[in-house]
């Protein structure tokens, strides 16, 4: 086998793997795509979308731009579509509606959006859609809410609400929480649960797999261990952003744990594989940020 051939050979495989190594990641990339699905009824989600379309403004016409819009399963079957006529404007968001099999809930699926007729300039992203129902849904990105909080019901009424308004407790429940800290990366060891109820933690009514922070910690983290020195100074050089990197996620796994070994990710997601520890870490893409996943109660430290 030539040199050639097996050059060809290690960039299919890296591209069927999306891996990559850790220098030729850009690090501080928003997505171009985000999406959120909130299930209304037993075929009816709702989908939250955000799309950049400034690498499409070319293909507006009459101050409008048309945008395809297609739903695929894991498998890559197409299950719906639908044609989006946009403002012409550098970035968009807003829900749409689609009547979609039940079998859907909970289940992962991807979005495809690009111009029209135009389906080499796509975009992608992975969603998840729930199985329980909600009777409304936030209209703004990410997973923190900040007061007022806008809300669309499933009767297309729009809602602004602050913790305290008559119809809070209608949308939200408190949320039961672990105030204890983190395992990973500020402590390693001696972890105890404080399972309780704050009044900042909230469930958005029908999805309990998110919790919703109406208020900050009123006490800053623990001083973090088990972190070298070097590694600190790579991570804050490499990760600098709005908060130094050492503070950053990204920088707290790599000044615990070093460069990873392996780094899969597709548009919004990644993950470093760490393969003598037996270990792995998902980040998650949240704006121009990248989110460490963590378990659903250790949420309220991480903000």
């Amino acid at each position: 086998m030539t040199a050639s051939v097996r050059w060809l050979l290690l960039v299919v495989a890296a591209k069927a793997q999306l891996i990559l190594p850790l220098v030729e990641r850009p690090y501080l990339l928003q997505p171009p795509l985000e999406a959120r699905a909130f299930r209304l009824e037993s075929t009816k989600w709702a989908l939250f979308i955000h799309i950049d379309l400034s690498e499409w403004m070319d293909y507006a016409f009459d101050s409008l731009l048309k945008v395809q819009m297609r739903l695929y399963g894991e498998e890559g079957r197409l299950i719906a579509e639908t044609l989006l006529a946009l403002p012409e404007a550098p970035k968009w968001q807003g829900p749409i509606s689609w009547q979609l099999p039940p079998a859907l809930a909970n289940r992962w699926t991807y979005i495809e959006a690009f111009p029209e007729t135009i389906p080499e300039k796509a975009f992608y992203a992975r969603c998840y859609f729930p199985g329980y129902f909600v009777r409304a849904y936030p209209l703004q990105a990410g997973p923190w809410l900040c007061e007022p909080i806008t809300l669309l019901d499933t009767a297309r009424r729009t809602h602004q609400l602050k913790v305290g308004d008559s119809l809070w407790q209608y949308f939200f429940e408190p949320a039961r929480v672990d105030t204890a800290w983190p395992l990973l990366p500020y402590i390693l060891t001696g972890y105890k649960p404080r399972w309780a109820s704050t009044p900042c933690a909230w469930y958005l009514k029908g999805d309990s797999s998110q919790v919703f922070w109406t208020c900050a910690l009123s006490t800053p983290p623990p001083k973090k261990l088990n972190l070298n020195p070097t590694r600190q100074a790579e991570a804050r050089q490499r990760f600098s952003h709005t908060k130094p990197g050492d503070r950053t996620d990204f920088g707290l796994i790599y000044a615990s744990w070093g460069p990873p070994d392996l780094r899969l990710y597709t548009t919004n997601m990644e993950t470093w594989v760490y393969t003598k520890q037996k270990l792995s870490f998902v980040f998650e893409r949240q704006g121009q940020d990248w989110v460490l996943q963590r378990r659903l109660e250790y949420q309220a430290v991480w903000k």
